[in-house]
């Protein structure tokens, strides 16, 4: 097999099912990969007639998988003995030089035992571990190198972004050693290698035929990975930017930001980046001076909950982010970090677009980052602003800072409002979730502004919209704030129609 960059696993229930999703997997996929073990109709006993169906329903090469351990329970012995038997009947499949076999580690080596012909160029010899990513990775790699298989794939679950760092060290001893391999991070925090896991070298990345067919933790749609992430153009010089978060798989914003890429025809990728140690991942992955990710890091979306933590890890901070004391896009300029806030004009521009905020009354709900940049942003433009949260002295302590008043969340049933903006996630998880806004609050003619960015309307809207106040979704601030971090970045002007589009035309959340 030559090399390729995206493999689609098909996993149907049956093989007239698999055959069926064919013709839509060869639209984006370089290489078919068979699932045999997710096949219910097939007989192991006797599976070359319905292997050879499969094979002969496309024209692309084929990778034939089958690891029943990894979908049941593991039979010991027995179990690798029914797998051999499995295999010797396929193996004069190989006559087909498109078509190679993923064979388990102690498999291979069973066979490495024998002197039954094995066909081992086109054999993918594998590991898998869906508990972690061993310290020992690259002793795993020795193993595999042991073996005469033309190609070798370590797939192992990421608990931590730095997980991704081990993988990468396997690539860069197997590209020394003129060794094809595939290696990939399964789960959240895996997600960044299978989109870059060809610039770094990796012979394939896997990718999903559709997202309720995963067959892997943390797998991608393969269209996602050719047109979101255009996976096949990546290089190891590509500029990289990212949202770091906890979580960030409901994030719209790679979909956002990589099709204004597209459109400018910039070598740049946007990628979802799961955070939970904020500290190590600013030496290990940013810091120009500290950072062991051998990547051309450009910039950063800052979301929840490291907008106000990040600030530590930063060299300077730009006047806005500075007064409201939160980070929302960190650009790299040399071996300096710097942050910026553009949440402030993020929120402003929808408001401004459709009234004066000059004695305006605002209520905010909700003291954390986006309700700083809100709070500053309308103060700035002379609004008659009220914050109200459940705690209450978080809500004083953001008051006293910008010289507005505070109150307590259960106060917002008597307050009097033009505008009431959500700055709370509520939401976010699930928009159908019961409103932190009584309905008796909602006022036929008032604006009402959930800062919750999801394509589908928050209860809090719908609510509002039934009652005939003015409604802004999130979505308007998410694509509003972007524009401006795609400037900040690229230096070119966001085309934000583009932009809007993504996010339109998207079922995800941010």
């Amino acid at each position: 097999m030559k090399y390729n960059k995206v493999a689609i696993s098909i996993a149907g229930s049956t093989v007239d099912r698999a055959i069926e999703r064919v013709s839509e997997a060869q639209s984006v996929a370089d290489v078919i990969e068979f699932r045999l073990d997710y096949l219910t109709d097939l007989p192991v006993d006797e599976p070359r007639p319905a292997v050879t169906q499969l094979i002969r329903s496309t024209d692309r090469p084929v990778i034939l998988t089958y690891h029943p351990r990894h979908v049941g329970p593991s039979k010991g012995a027995a179990d690798v003995e029914r797998q051999r038997r499995f295999w010797q009947q396929l193996f004069p499949l190989a006559e087909n030089q498109r078509v190679h076999f993923d064979l388990d580690i102690e498999l291979a080596e069973v066979f490495l035992k024998q002197s039954e012909p094995v066909p081992w160029a086109q054999i993918i010899v594998s590991y898998h571990n869906f508990e972690q990513t061993p310290t020992d990775l690259l002793d795993v790699y020795r193993r595999l190198a042991a073996t005469p298989a033309g190609v070798i794939k370590i797939a192992t679950m990421a608990r931590d972004l730095t997980d991704n760092l081990r993988l990468l060290a396997v690539l860069e001893r197997a590209r020394r050693e003129s060794r094809p391999t595939i290696a990939l991070g399964m789960g959240e925090a895996g997600v960044i290698s299978r989109i870059l896991a060809p610039a770094w070298g990796s012979f394939l990345t896997f990718g999903a035929l559709r997202a309720s067919e995963v067959t892997a933790p943390g797998q991608l749609t393969a269209r996602e990975l050719v047109s979101v992430y255009r996976v096949s153009q990546l290089t190891s010089d590509t500029n990289v930017t990212g949202v770091i978060g906890n979580p960030v798989g409901h994030s719209l914003s790679p979909r956002m930001h990589n099709e204004a890429f597209k459109q400018l025809n910039l070598d740049w990728v946007y990628l979802p980046l799961l955070v939970r140690d904020l500290r190590r991942f600013m030496a290990d992955f940013v810091n120009p001076v500290t950072r062991k990710m051998p990547w051309t890091l450009r910039g950063l979306s800052v979301t929840i909950p490291h907008k106000i933590d990040i600030i530590a890890y930063l060299d300077r901070l730009d006047e806005t982010a500075r007064m409201v004391g939160a980070v929302n896009t960190v650009i790299v300029e040399g071996n300096q970090l710097v942050g910026y806030n553009s949440d402030v004009a993020g929120a402003l521009r929808p408001l401004q677009s459709r009234l004066d905020l000059r004695g305006t009354r605002v209520v905010i709900l909700g003291a954390g980052g986006a309700a700083r940049a809100v709070c500053y942003g309308l103060k700035h433009e002379g609004a008659d602003v009220l914050v109200l949260a459940r705690r209450a002295a978080q809500a004083q302590q953001l008051a006293e800072r910008f010289g507005v008043r505070a109150g307590h969340l259960n106060d917002v049933a008597r307050m009097e409002y033009d505008v009431l903006i959500n700055a709370t996630p509520v939401g976010l998880e699930n928009p159908d979730r019961d409103s932190i806004v009584p309905p008796s609050v909602l006022r036929p003619g008032k604006v009402v502004f959930d800062l919750v960015p999801l394509r589908t309307e928050t209860r809090l809207l719908r609510e509002a919209r039934r009652r005939g106040c003015r409604v802004i979704s999130g979505l308007e601030m998410l694509v509003h704030q972007a524009a401006v971090q795609f400037q900040l970045w690229t230096q070119h002007q966001a085309p934000f129609s583009v932009m809007w589009e993504a996010v339109g035309a998207s079922e995800s959340t941010s």
